[in-house]
């Protein structure tokens, strides 16, 4: 949450930070309470080792089930995996049809990415003094993923409504504050996403070559 939060300055983000897991924590804290209590009043528990012989016995549910859930998804994805990786040829379509999935969600992030760059760029000339170290901030994060695009990723923006964007801008703060969540958000959604395209296509060339050569 603390790296989520648009605010500029690390107080006012571990404020956020702290709001937010305090409500969070508030909730599941009666939730979880409500839960014990019912617990109690149902098995009729009245002495204090009971009630910690039953919150054992819920952690240790818990972490059963956890291991249950994950283990079996590792027991059957490693052997799949293995037996995939025997026929270069079957993982090369794979990887083909991973690349193409992951090509659609790509544009998309970066056609939301301009949109943002975009509305930055229009609040240029309605920043205030007090405003513009954090504007610029904004404007160098957005330079950075700019570079990063341009090797390697054909960045075809897609069109958007100007007009809806323009709709209600203002420079204040609070503003800012949002647009800046809203980047960095948006900036690590492109990170991933390119990175996956660039890992897929990568292992595409890869395996491309070793089944070329067999045949």
């Amino acid at each position: 949450e603390y790296d989520a939060s648009g605010e500029f300055t690390w107080k006012e983000r571990f404020k956020g930070a702290i709001r937010v897991n305090l409500i969070m924590y508030c909730i599941l804290g009666v939730v979880g309470a409500a839960l014990l209590g019912y617990m109690i009043v149902l098995k009729g528990l009245k002495s204090v080792s009971d009630v910690l012989a039953l919150c054992i016995a819920c952690s240790n549910a818990f972490g059963l089930i956890v291991i249950c859930i994950f283990l079996a998804s590792g027991l059957v994805a490693i052997p799949k995996m293995l037996w995939r990786m025997a026929n270069p040829q079957t993982v090369l379509n794979g990887y083909y049809k991973e690349a193409c999935q992951l090509f659609d969600p790509l544009q998309d992030a970066v056609t939301d990415f301009w949109v943002v760059k975009e509305e930055l760029t229009r609040l240029n000339s309605r920043i205030n003094d007090d405003h513009r170290a954090y504007y610029d901030l904004m404007l160098e994060e957005v330079a950075i993923v700019e570079h990063e695009l341009k090797s390697g990723f054909p960045t075809t923006a897609r069109p958007y409504d100007k007009g809806a964007q323009e709709a209600g801008e203002d420079a204040t703060h609070a503003h800012l504050v949002e647009l800046n969540a809203k980047l960095k958000f948006l900036i690590k959604i492109v990170t991933r996403a390119k990175y996956m395209w660039t890992h897929a296509i990568t292992n595409c060339i890869k395996y491309d070559d070793i089944v070329n050569k067999r045949t």
